[in-house]
């Protein structure tokens, strides 16, 4: 059994390889196209991380089922309402555009991203008579009871 070398931290000692591993590794991601693909990837990721949530309220009238949810920045033309039996479904298309001009170079971007949230009604309800309205940030369902 040969016994090999270890380093202070327990590992084997490659003999340098490790060091020189970590500097290619180093270098490629100090890359100029790799810095640049990483901050796009960055900035995609927070520009997304603020919308994927979406409060909904539901209650029981004598009449209704009323509904209300947090939409972020949003029309109604970005909404697709849904009810299935006791459960409705909220999908949001959600776009951001973004630009930027340096004078000789223009750069413009979309992003697009769906979320749906689905919630289960207090009651059954026809949703053939379903009202909808959307205004500030708040959507209001007014659903009547079957």
């Amino acid at each position: 059994m040969t016994m090999k070398k270890k380093n202070e931290n327990g590992t084997p000692d490659l003999g340098g390889f490790n060091r020189e591993l970590s500097d290619v590794v180093d270098a490629f991601f100090q890359s100029s196209p790799i810095k640049h693909f990483l901050k796009q990837f960055e900035e995609l990721f927070l520009q997304n991380a603020e919308f994927p949530y979406m409060e909904i309220h539901t209650r029981e009238l004598e009449e209704e089922v009323l509904v209300e949810a947090s939409i972020p920045a949003a029309s109604m033309e970005d909404l697709d309402i849904d009810i299935t039996g006791r459960t409705l479904t909220i999908e949001l298309d959600h776009k951001v555009f973004s630009g930027a001009d340096s004078g000789r170079q223009s750069i413009q971007s979309t992003t697009y991203s769906r979320f749906s949230r689905s919630v289960l009604l207090p009651a059954d309800v026809n949703d053939q008579m379903m009202l909808t309205a959307l205004h500030d940030g708040k959507l209001i369902i007014r659903i009547p009871k079957k």
